[in-house]
């Protein structure tokens, strides 16, 4: 988690460490998630970001992903389009 909320990290380390946390089940790094999903340093960091909201995630993020399926950027439109299917699955099973 410190690793995913250190934005002096290398976009490397932020990548890994977003999947990390998600992959674990650290629920607590989210809102360093949300963040670089919204304003990730680069395109690599958002696309990551937005990833692990898909495992990490729930209703209250579908509007950001959303936004960014909407968005101008089509690099985020695919990912925030699995994220939001990985959410609705969740919900169907009742996670």
């Amino acid at each position: 988690m410190k690793l995913a909320s250190d934005n002096s990290a290398s976009e490397l380390t932020r990548i890994t460490a977003f999947q990390v946390c998600a992959s674990l089940d650290v629920t607590n790094a989210l809102p360093y998630i949300l963040g670089a999903a919204q304003q990730g340093e680069t395109v690599p960091v958002q696309i990551s970001a937005v990833g692990a909201l898909g495992i990490l995630g729930g209703p209250a993020q579908a509007p950001l992903l959303n936004s960014l399926l909407q968005g101008k950027d089509d690099r985020l439109k695919l990912p925030a389009k699995r994220a939001l299917e990985q959410i609705a699955q969740r919900q169907e099973r009742g996670e």
